[in-house]
């Protein structure tokens, strides 16, 4: 019986893929990415920038219509609110997503929309 016992022991050990339920490996990575994930449904193209720190930089481009996935730099992360910035037809007021706490692994939705001011994005972590 103790054979029996000790051969469950080491099988159900070996089974172990060393994950634990309901740990995300993304979020315990420092270095783990931020996605964007940008819906364009303004009339015109928008340049995608992101803010913080003190620094910002241009993400990239979304034409009308379109969608366009992006990932945020790691070294903007976890140092204070980013905040994303879509600017579309000259001269318009630029959408602002507002100041955002993020943590590697997060994945952002900007929907950016035909009236600029009425844009938002969410934050939603990362699922395994």
């Amino acid at each position: 019986m103790k054979e029996v016992i000790a051969g469950l022991l080491l099988l159900v050990a070996g089974c172990n893929t060393g994950r634990t339920a309901g740990v995300d490996p993304v979020a315990d990575d420092p270095h783990a990415a931020v996605q964007i994930n940008v819906t364009n449904n303004h009339g015109y193209p928008v340049e995608i920038y992101a803010a913080g720190q003190g620094t910002s930089y241009r993400i990239g481009t979304v034409l009308p219509g379109q969608a366009g996935k992006f990932n945020l730099r790691p070294g903007m992360i976890g140092h204070g609110p980013i905040e994303l910035i879509a600017r579309g037809s000259p001269g318009a007021q630029p959408a602002r997503s507002g100041g955002m706490m993020l943590n590697p692994g997060d994945i952002i939705d900007f929907d950016v929309s035909p009236q600029m001011l009425n844009s938002m994005a969410n934050i939603r972590p990362r699922r395994i």
